[in-house]
């Protein structure tokens, strides 16, 4: 069985909305001067929320990113927000004749990724306040050809949306930021998976000649 074709896909748009406690300004450029971690405050919280449990090839799509800033004395600077969606073809080697990825790619043998959708910085220099909470929201509309979530014993098909966040906490004093009040943040990583479900109706692929029209081509 060939793999399927890996669709070109990009986001068709996005779109902010402020969070609980007004979230905070907008562009707030970059701050330079000495840097400590932040080990001493609690990490900002990132979620990732799908605004459908199941979805079928050719349905738009829309995920809810939220960043909250549990501190009470910090404005949380968002340096860079990136988002990812994935559909990844997973064979099992000792069944399925594979080639040895290049050392370039950071997949493993036997895994194909047919789908990538990657924005490195959606969003960059932007703060939320202490206590509050900021939502962004990406939408775009999945390829019409594409398989079904399936997790056989040779075989399977993953889907998922990941987000990465790379910022720093800024201690205010008297209104300002000193160079000592600077916190690096590590880089926080949140993953979902998405299911989806097909009928031979919505799956946009053709049935092989000779066999029933009741059979799924990928499975």
């Amino acid at each position: 069985m060939s793999a399927p074709n890996k669709p070109s896909r990009v986001f068709s748009f996005f779109t902010t909305t402020a969070g609980i406690g007004g979230g905070g300004g907008g562009g707030g450029g970059s701050v330079s001067g000495r840097r400590s971690n932040a080990t001493d405050l609690p990490q900002p919280q990132l979620k990732l929320e799908p605004d459908r449990e199941v979805y079928r090839p050719g349905d738009p799509i829309t995920i809810t990113i939220e960043i909250k800033n549990p501190t009470t004395s910090s404005s949380l600077l968002i340096e860079k927000l990136s988002f990812e969606m994935k559909g990844i073809e997973k064979l099992d080697t000792q069944w399925f004749s594979t080639t040895k990825p290049s050392p370039d790619f950071k997949q493993r043998r036997g895994e194909y990724v047919f789908m990538d959708n990657l924005t490195p910085a959606l969003i960059s220099n932007q703060i939320v306040s202490a206590g509050s909470s900021r939502k962004f929201m990406v939408r775009t509309i999945l390829p019409s050809t594409i398989p079904p979530s399936f997790r056989g014993a040779t075989i399977r098909y993953l889907y998922y949306v990941r987000s990465i966040l790379s910022g720093q906490y800024l201690i205010m004093e008297n209104g300002h930021f000193s160079e000592e009040s600077i916190r690096d943040l590590a880089e926080l990583e949140t993953r979902i998976p998405l299911q989806l479900w097909v009928t031979q109706k919505s799956n946009g692929l053709q049935s092989e000649e000779g066999r029933s029209s009741g059979t799924f081509l990928f499975f």
